[in-house]
């Protein structure tokens, strides 16, 4: 379905290097991907590139100062050191990434499971744990009326951290 995508281009190319991401095809993901940042509007390509939500406080704020240009240089770096497994063609770790920053851009604006409206705090859950693929509800704890159901999100456990 990706691959016959007729919005524009970077984000047909995101689609798809999202569905052979969650394929498990990780070095195609990372072509597709590439594709994408290279062809994307260069503010959007910036806050795709913005990996501030990953880094602990220590080099958060240095990261933050750096211009756009400072920042893919030092991400060429980030994403060298945190690919799982060399011997694997692509970087799965990075394209598990940009696959959470697509997600958070497709959960914009549509209804959520928790009743809150999208913010930047549930864009940077999805950012640094990934995305649920189940949910389970509790009963109320309480027997008043007005008391809601407790719903819990469920990650799954192959997606790396």
């Amino acid at each position: 379905m990706a691959r016959s995508c007729k919005a524009t281009r970077w984000w047909c190319d995101a689609l798809v290097g999202l569905a052979l991401h969650v394929n498990g095809n990780f070095a195609a993901a990372d072509s597709a991907f590439s594709l994408a940042l290279q062809e994307m509007p260069s503010v959007t390509r910036c806050q795709w590139l913005d990996l501030s939500p990953l880094l602990d406080d220590d080099v958060r704020d240095t990261y933050r100062k750096m211009s756009c240009a400072q920042r893919e240089a030092a991400n060429a770096r980030i994403w060298w050191v945190a690919d799982p497994l060399y011997i694997t063609p692509g970087n799965e770790r990075r394209t598990e990434h940009y696959s959470r920053v697509l997600h958070t851009a497709l959960q914009q604006d549509a209804a959520n499971t928790y009743g809150y409206t999208w913010g930047g705090d549930l864009a940077e859950l999805i950012l640094r744990f990934g995305w649920a693929e189940k949910w389970t509800q509790e009963p109320p704890t309480s027997m008043t009326p007005d008391m809601r159901a407790s719903t819990l999100r469920r990650r799954p456990r192959r997606s790396p951290r």
